[in-house]
């Protein structure tokens, strides 16, 4: 899997495309990216040497410097949402999405979200829109991302009572909150709670929880306004030792080589 983090895309062309009878995309040699997601209807497409049938729920990435076509059928009429734009890395160096041509993804409300709120911002055009979509765009690419390659994504943003165990952990991290707490939030027995909230995340309840404190922890840390001991405390540690301890497990430094803070 590549490193898409220090990719900075650039936003060329967004459109919510809602096609006329007679709409198709004429043959040509595209100078940008095109990532198409398919909210209805049908079409063919013809990418480099591939023809492929488009439908509802599908996703097209199509990168830049390739031959580009598309047809649709009369009696159901595509609906999509095209981002059209540039791709560099942290050094400026053009690059491409290391993705498959065509995917059915399927609809998701969140990507969805992206897309609607990117129309509405392009379509406006008020001052910053243009780096309001590049914001979006980002999203959008990270979540696209997710869906591909992160089997935990998938399963949360599909599963409304994991969603809701996540929330809770969020707002209780610094509390001393239990297993149980959490599955009665869910209306779940502890046992299955557990089992389902590991199933789902890849992580046990107790992971998960760890996890979370101690990236808050060193978000905290590196501000250079708490000391460790008030870190730990902060981010639902009792123990300022293990906390330690734990954080150099996980993160592979002592957390005062961290810390910022001065007394």
């Amino acid at each position: 899997m590549f490193d898409f983090n220090n990719y900075i895309p650039e936003p060329h062309y967004f459109v919510n495309r809602r096609a006329t009878p007679n709409w198709c995309i004429k043959p040509s040699v595209i100078p940008f990216h095109d990532l198409t997601y398919v909210i209805n209807g049908e079409a063919i497409y013809s990418i480099g040497t591939q023809k492929i049938l488009v439908q509802e729920g599908d996703l097209l990435y199509i990168p830049y410097n390739t031959f580009r076509s598309a047809v649709q059928f009369e009696d159901a009429p595509i609906e999509c949402h095209s981002f059209n734009f540039f791709l560099y890395d942290s050094k400026g160096n053009p690059v491409s999405l290391d993705l498959p041509i065509h995917n059915h993804i399927g609809k998701h409300s969140n990507l969805l979200d992206i897309c609607y709120k990117t129309n509405e911002i392009w379509s406006h055009k008020e001052f910053g829109f243009e780096l309001q979509t590049r914001g979006y765009l980002c999203i959008l690419i990270s979540t696209v991302l997710n869906i591909l390659f992160n089997p935990a994504y998938v399963n949360i943003s599909t599963d409304i009572r994991i969603q809701n165990a996540i929330k809770y952990i969020k707002e209780h991290y610094a509390e001393c909150i239990h297993i149980n707490d959490v599955a009665n939030v869910c209306h779940l027995c502890p046992t299955y709670f557990g089992k389902l909230f590991q199933k789902t995340t890849g992580l046990s309840f107790k992971q998960y929880l760890t996890h979370m404190r101690l990236n808050y922890a060193e978000t905290m840390l590196k501000t250079g306004e708490y000391s460790v001991n008030e870190t730990a405390l902060q981010c639902g540690f009792s123990d300022v030792f293990y906390f330690s301890k734990i954080f150099k497990k996980h993160k592979g430094v002592n957390p005062s080589s961290v810390s910022k803070y001065s007394e």
